[in-house]
């Protein structure tokens, strides 16, 4: 079951490198044989500065791209991957608004058990500066939402 889950990952691998040289090699190419004709004319080599500048769009477009592909890949193959991240962005907003301790503690867990799967969760708090606390001592205490 290994093999065939890692196959599948080198294989989305390639696939979303290879989409993305295509995607780029079809853009610099273009760029540089329509301005090639526009500026340098039919039949003759484009200038330098064309050379370099499609070279320079293409180096600055790469990564923006790869993202982009990779999250279209992972939306359709790697559906574990972008359903955690689809989670953890939602929490993000949510916790943007949230002041509750309580409440956020929850969700924090919640949003653990969703993304990782773990076989226990323990959340530690760190007390509260002297003068500031409800609890006696000044040990960290695990929280009642403990799993």
């Amino acid at each position: 079951m290994t093999t065939v889950s890692e196959r599948t990952l080198v294989r989305l691998a390639w696939s979303t490198w290879a989409t993305a040289i295509a995607l780029l090699a079809g853009v610099y190419a273009a760029t540089v044989l329509l301005l090639g004709q526009v500026f340098g004319g039919v039949g003759r080599d484009p200038p330098s500065w064309i050379v370099a500048g499609a070279t320079l769009a293409v180096a600055a477009l790469f990564q923006p791209a790869r993202r982009r592909i990779q999250a279209v890949v992972d939306r359709r193959f790697n559906r574990r991957k972008y359903n955690a991240a689809q989670t953890i962005q939602a929490f993000a907003t949510r916790l943007r608004d949230q002041v509750d301790l309580d409440t956020v503690s929850s969700e924090l867990l919640a949003v653990v058990d969703q993304t990782m799967q773990p076989t226990r969760i323990v959340l530690w708090l760190r007390p509260s500066p002297s003068g500031f606390s409800d609890r006696p001592g000044n040990e960290a205490q695990p929280t009642p939402w403990a799993y």
